[in-house]
Order: structure tokens, then sequence, then C-alpha cells
């Protein structure tokens, strides 16, 4: 059974900070390391919206998530398909 986080030494809980992360500088830097994946496998990934997309969260994380939607968007298109990465200023 997991403890509760405020159950855990305060050496092990991991304080992951906020700060201002530009989520379009990340999404284009994670989009162009899977741009020769895809292209090896027969697919198309095409990143468009805008460039400079401010957000707090932690960049760590931040990268996770997208690393972790564009290999699902590999594993998981059809052959010769296409993924678009948007990102839409809100």
């Amino acid at each position: 059974m997991l403890a509760h986080p405020q159950q855990l030494p305060r050496h092990h809980r991991c304080a992951r900070p906020y700060e201002d992360v530009d989520l379009g500088e990340l999404v284009d830097q994670e989009t162009m390391s899977y741009e020769v994946v895809f292209f090896e496998q027969g697919l198309a990934l095409d990143s468009r919206g805008e460039e400079h997309v401010t957000v707090r969260g932690n960049q760590v994380e931040l990268r996770q998530v997208v690393d972790i939607l564009l290999d699902n968007a590999r594993k998981y298109s059809n052959p010769g398909g296409k993924t678009v990465v948007e990102l839409p200023m809100a």
C-alpha cells in the first residue's frame, strides 16, 4: 500500500516547483526530436501554432506529458498516418 505524501519523511517528498515555461518552445523541441522516428516509420509529423505560449508548471513534467502524447501518436497511428501538433493561443 502506498503512503499518503504527508506520511512520508520530508526527504522522500518530491517538491516540484512551478515556474513560467514556454510551452511553445518545449513542444517544438519535443516535436523535432520525434520527426526522424515518425519518418522512419512512414508517418508524418507536423507542428503548428503559437511559438511562445507561456504557462505556469513544472518543465520536466510538461515535457514528459508531451513526450507521452507524441509516443502514443507514433505507436497508434495508422500506416502512412499524419499527426498534427497544434498549440493555439487561448
